[in-house]
């Protein structure tokens, strides 16, 4: 009786071959999605940039029109270039009267690159309580 050795649970050379090819080809694939993720995060970082610059911008224009001292011009539009970072950004503010006490304020902030930017926007009332004593 002839008695052939065989091991069932050992990998032969075509198995290897076959997952080493399988992991190079997901590696590849992995690796081609770099570049788009490394634009995804330049695009996050602007856009965070650009939403902290906004909100600053329409706190300061909030501050200033609740206090009943300073003086708002019904149609009040100013632009700057904001510093940030290694990034400069262009904010525009418009400020509205609506009514009496009442005000409309958009702002937008773009940068190199995105002329659309982002925009937001508030209705503020003047408030006697913000008059310094």
């Amino acid at each position: 009786m002839s008695h052939s050795i065989r091991n069932d649970e050992a990998f032969s050379l075509i198995e290897v071959l076959i997952a080493l090819s399988l992991v190079s080809l997901c590696l590849l694939g992995l690796l081609s999605m770099q570049p788009q993720s490394w634009q995804l995060i330049g695009k996050a970082d602007y856009l965070s940039r650009a939403a902290g610059i906004l909100n600053d911008e329409l706190e300061k224009t909030e501050l200033m029109i609740l206090n009943p001292e300073n003086e708002v011009p019904d149609d009040l539009q100013t632009e700057r270039a904001v510093g940030c970072g290694e990034m400069t950004f262009m904010v525009r503010t418009t400020v509205s009267g609506v009514g009496e006490r009442f005000y409309a304020v958009t702002t937008q902030v773009t940068w190199p690159g995105n002329a659309r930017g982002i925009s937001g926007s508030r209705r503020i009332t003047r408030q006697e309580t913000f008059r310094p004593s």
